[in-house]
């Protein structure tokens, strides 16, 4: 299934997204990323730290606290919530986290789907959990809530559920570019030249890859051997002309990574001068 991440939906979810990794001060690497996908059938925004990767499974923290909100005002796709809303789950989400921390706690994701908000949370130890909670939503009393407690050592959670696929993940990069375009006033619409980058473990992958390409209109910008302290040394610049409609530019940033495994290939991104809207 597919669900079209419209351009104001895109604005509004990533600067709760930037409000959120200020809110979150811990001597534990933080890379907050943002991104769709479906979960049970049910499509997810899925909110989560993408630097706990390189960290996990952490030997002391091995209890995982679910905490469930059922909202009142998701939209038909249980996405997204009324504005005032949003604002009261995004202040329950920084006094849940700004607690869990006190407790040498980590806030692991945020999911909402299906109507509800579900906070992923990694603790030592989770006695006297649900006081914890108690205490944050009894100013909150027309919300209903849910705490579960699993044991969870190897953080299967975090890395089944809430990590990204590959795809996703270049989503997730393709939304940063479009963030920034956005800021800068671009008309995602206004067909640009679109750069793409990629790095190749052998020249003959780079060849037949150019031909491939080149059946799909691109064309080559760049050619170069590279030293990067791995194994791709030959590096491609790619372009076509192209607008960067956020599914659009999912579409074939997808198809280019799928081409580029035939070849053993790392896509590295892709970049475009803003054509602005006035």
């Amino acid at each position: 299934k597919n669900y079209t991440f419209r351009p104001e939906k895109l604005h509004f979810w990533f600067c709760q997204l930037y409000k959120m990794s200020e809110s979150i001060k811990t001597n534990i690497p933080d890379q907050w990323v943002a991104y769709f996908s479906h979960i049970e059938d049910h499509p997810a925004n899925i909110l989560m730290n993408l630097a706990l990767a390189d960290l996990a499974p952490i030997d002391n923290l091995k209890e995982l606290v679910l905490f469930t909100i059922q909202t009142l005002s998701a939209d038909e796709n249980g996405l997204f919530t009324a504005e005032e809303e949003s604002k009261v789950l995004h202040s329950i989400q920084e006094e849940i986290i700004e607690a869990i921390e006190k407790k040498n706690g980590i806030t692991a994701g945020i999911v909402m789907s299906n109507g509800f908000m579900n906070m992923f949370l990694y603790v030592k130890r989770s006695e006297r959990i649900e006081e914890l909670f108690r205490t944050v939503m009894s100013v909150h009393p027309e919300h209903s809530y849910n705490v579960n407690v699993l044991i969870d050592k190897e953080w299967n959670t975090y890395f089944n559920l809430l990590y990204p696929s590959k795809y996703e993940l270049q989503t997730i990069e393709n939304q940063s570019v479009l963030f920034q375009l956005d800021q800068d006033g671009d008309d995602f619409s206004k067909e640009r030249e679109v750069d793409h980058f990629i790095y190749f473990p052998t020249e003959e992958g780079r060849e037949q890859f150019i031909r491939k390409v080149e059946t799909l209109g691109y064309k080559v910008a760049l050619k170069e051997t590279v030293d990067h302290g791995n194994s791709y040394h030959f590096a491609l610049q790619i372009s076509r002309l192209n607008n960067v409609m956020p599914s659009e530019i999912n579409e074939y940033t997808w198809e280019l990574v799928t081409l580029g495994n035939d070849y053993g290939a790392k896509y590295d991104g892709w970049g475009c001068c803003p054509q602005n809207s006035r």
